[in-house]
């Protein structure tokens, strides 16, 4: 028989669960037999057969080998028995009919069942992977936003927008620190330099990872490099300002002052002093991309200025200080800054602008004449040029009356040129289709450029006179000769193109008029006066 322990066990194993007090008690009535545990516990135990029957009230066998009782205890079970199952078929004297015995028990006895989770707990479990995935999604979602790419692309639509919503992704190199707007008092937002190329962006120096956003993601920043200006002026008394704000006034001849974190850009430095009655003002204007010194000092000069900008607006730094007169201009006793840049400008109605070749004030001597010419600028003598060799195109047609090559280098558009068209119907009204008398032929000369007037950065209106001679030749209807000459007064628009190389036409004139053609006529043309030879 088992001990006491040993059952205990060996009732858990098979039951699954401890005997209760009861169970133990009649347990211990069938001197804890194993083979009793299954009908304590109240399974239903399998009937014997026949023989086992017959077995069971034979007399006992006698040992069998302990070898032969554990080989079929593994087939029976499937596996190798455990230290209660094999104490108790010693105490069965390893008789094999305790190992179908314990076969029987063990494969009757029912898997434990698993209880069935609760509402709570499903929910509870549903909860909490609904929280793990939204987790991992918001962190790639995260991942995504704050990458490189995506910040630079915020970026660059904050800048289109406006100069403050571009700021918040802005920080200053030195530091690493926001850019405060009380940082910005002396900035013109509108001349600001902002890096608004997304390769710089992207692959240069321009963003910097400042840290982590939310302790996981990279923050990633434009860096901005702030500007270091140096402010020096030679006059006591001197109100300085940049940008229209007075930031100082100067206690000496030889005063300085630095301006620190001033964000790139353009900015507008002046300097202005009351001296003898004289308002005087010196300006510079300033282009900073990196650290300089800005010299306001107050220097007087007299020059004269000339410039085929025959009435351009002469600047000196940002100030304008007069507008010049058939391309000259007188400057007498003006307060100028050494750094400062004297340069013509033309403005035009449609806003465009030319501006001439820039000389600094310091390479400027007192009672100097200086020129200041701008690129490009159709001059009187390139006008006529123009006009000589589209009439040279006219003369081609008079003479075979087809459309000359190349007409497009002269005449933008072909033979669809206002200009150019006008001039062919007075050719055919004249000879082909001339209701009285048809002229033997046409020419044309003398053509004087009377006034050149520009109109636009690339675009001119030119003022001329030219000589149509319409000549009648002997015949016996009409019994005379002759010419009818008339003198036309033209105006043109003439256009800078750049395209000459494509349609050159230059084997005829030089080749600085195919950078212009006519584009059209300016009005109607108008006779002059006019001389009739023909009797």
């Amino acid at each position: 028989m088992a001990s006491q322990e040993k059952w205990v066990r060996l009732f858990e194993q098979v039951i699954g669960r401890q005997p209760s007090p009861e169970e133990f008690m009649k347990g211990k009535e069938t001197g804890f037999a194993p083979i009793h545990i299954k009908e304590i516990a109240g399974l239903q135990v399998p009937e014997k057969s026949a023989d086992e029957s017959i077995a069971a009230g034979a007399p006992k066998q006698g040992k069998t080998d302990i070898q032969e009782w554990t080989a079929a205890f593994e087939t029976k079970a499937g596996r190798k028995p455990t230290k209660e199952e094999f104490m108790y078929g010693k105490s069965q004297k390893f008789a094999l009919f305790s190992v179908d015995e314990l076969a029987n028990v063990i494969n009757s006895t029912p898997a434990p069942q698993k209880k069935p989770m609760s509402k709570r707990k499903k929910l509870l479990l549903g909860t909490a992977f609904f929280i793990i995935l939204s987790l991992i999604s918001a962190y790639a979602y995260g991942l995504h936003y704050y990458s490189r790419p995506e910040v630079a692309k915020r970026y660059l639509e904050a800048v289109n927008k406006d100069f403050d919503e571009a700021l918040p992704y802005e920080v200053w190199s030195d530091t690493e620190k926001a850019i405060k707007k009380s940082e910005l008092a002396y900035t013109d937002k509108k001349s600001v330099q902002i890096e608004n190329d997304e390769s710089a962006l992207l692959n240069g120096s321009a963003m910097r990872k400042i840290g982590q956003k939310y302790l996981i993601f990279p923050n990633w920043k434009v860096v901005v490099t702030p500007i270091t200006a140096k402010v020096t002026s030679n006059t006591k008394g001197m109100t300085l300002s940049v940008n229209k704000k007075k930031f100082a006034t100067t206690d000496s001849s030889r005063f300085s002052k630095t301006l620190t974190r001033l964000y790139p850009g353009t900015y507008q430095f002046e300097a202005s002093i009351n001296l003898d009655g004289q308002e005087v003002k010196v300006s510079s204007e300033e282009n900073l991309s990196s650290d300089k010194t800005v010299a306001l000092d107050v220097t007087y000069l007299n020059f004269t200025v000339k410039s085929n900008l025959s009435d351009g607006d002469l600047y000196i730094g940002s100030k304008k200080v007069g507008t010049l007169s058939d391309g000259k201009l007188e400057v007498s006793n003006t307060a100028v800054t050494n750094s400062s840049k004297v340069y013509v400008k033309k403005t035009f109605g449609d806003d465009s602008n030319v501006k001439s070749d820039t000389i600094s004030v310091e390479d400027i001597y007192d009672g100097d004449t200086i020129t200041l010419d701008a690129d490009g600028i159709l001059t009187k003598a390139t006008a006529k040029s123009v006009l000589e060799k589209a009439y040279y195109k006219l003369s081609n047609y008079a003479s075979n009356h087809t459309a000359p090559d190349k007409l497009e280098s002269v005449f933008k558009g072909g033979s669809k040129n206002s200009m150019y068209s006008d001039v062919v119907n007075m050719i055919e009204t004249n000879t082909t289709n001339a209701k009285n008398r048809s002229a033997k032929s046409i020419t044309f000369s003398d053509i004087d450029v009377t006034k050149v007037t520009q109109t636009g950065e690339k675009t001119y209106t030119v003022d001329f006179t030219v000589i149509y001679d319409f000549y009648y030749a002997y015949d016996s209807e009409h019994k005379s000769s002759g010419s009818i000459i008339q003198k036309m007064s033209w105006s043109a628009n003439v256009e800078y193109d750049g395209s000459a190389d494509s349609r050159s036409d230059s084997y005829y004139y030089n080749d600085y008029t195919d950078d212009y053609v006519i584009a059209g006529k300016n009005g109607d043309s108008s006779v002059l006066s006019e001389k009739n030879t023909v009797n």
